[in-house]
């Protein structure tokens, strides 16, 4: 499908915006044989709220050329939903996104959106229970008005795009628009899984100021089974820990560890998923 811009005497295609939702997790396979000649294993669990995402496209036709004068134009920043629910402490965010605008005098762009061609736009963010906006970033868009913004999690915080409006020649002047969105940040806990004299165990340690605090360890015992509070531990003066990982005599044992919560800011944190098993 391509796109047109908002231009004198033709308007171009509407755009719904795609939805990709997606979130899994990767860690090496560990394994080790205990003395008994079995062995505990240790592998991240597959994926199971992968979502495909959503397509694009909606068309509108034909072109309608009208005086400057009697059109009149709004704008609007349109953003996608982020790829995941809560982003850990570092880890990179991307707000992507269009610029568009209504034509009320034209008919391809009076009831469909159309993107303005070429701009700039503004990223600000203002961490949870702050009042301050800072800029982030500064960006020109493509030639269809969309844009990415990529920046590191730090918490919590409200996200907002702005467009500063544009003036096209023969068309009018295209108003500023703008849109925020919160994105959920907790804390990084760095969790690593590895064996030894044939026990599993997980380590890590969480970041930024989680020391002396607890963390907890979740476990099911099927894929499809629900977590619940296994384990409850402590983390070091400067936020480690590290715990064994028991394996079930049949089948396999699920567990991952959960970073608390501390509104504003933070929201509770997982890591990835691991299974347990012996052979």
């Amino acid at each position: 499908m391509r796109m047109k811009r908002l231009l004198v005497g033709a308007i171009g295609t509407a755009m719904v915006v795609g939805t990709p939702l997606a979130l899994s997790t990767n860690a090496q396979a560990a394994t080790t044989t205990g003395g008994d000649g079995a062995s505990a294993v240790a592998t991240p669990a597959p994926a199971t709220n992968q979502m495909p995402a959503a397509a694009d496209g909606l068309t509108a036709s034909g072109v309608n050329a009208r005086a400057a004068q009697t059109r009149t134009l709004t704008s609007q920043v349109a953003v996608r939903k982020q790829a995941r629910g809560t982003y850990a402490y570092q880890t990179m965010i991307a707000i992507q996104g269009r610029v568009r605008a209504h034509n009320s005098a034209d008919t391809n762009c009076d009831t469909e959106w159309c993107h303005v061609g070429a701009t700039s736009v503004r990223l600000y963010r203002r961490i949870g229970g702050t009042s301050k906006w800072v800029l982030l970033s500064n960006r020109a868009t493509n030639s269809t008005s969309a844009f990415v913004f990529k920046t590191r999690s730090v918490g919590t915080a409200v996200y907002k795009v702005v467009f500063r409006g544009k003036t096209i020649s023969g068309v009018g002047t295209i108003p500023a628009a703008a849109a925020s969105n919160t994105i959920k940040g907790s804390r990084h806990p760095h969790t690593r899984v590895y064996t030894k004299s044939g026990r599993v165990y997980m380590a890590g340690n969480v970041d930024p100021g989680w020391g002396g605090k607890r963390v907890i360890i979740q476990r099911k015992a099927s894929k499809r089974g629900s977590f619940r509070a296994w384990n409850a531990i402590r983390t070091s003066r400067s936020g480690g820990y590290k715990l064994r990982l028991p394996a079930p005599r049949t089948g396999y044992w699920y567990y991952r560890l959960v970073v608390p919560g501390t509104a504003p800011r933070w929201a509770a944190g997982a890591s990835g998923v691991w299974r347990t098993y012996q052979r």
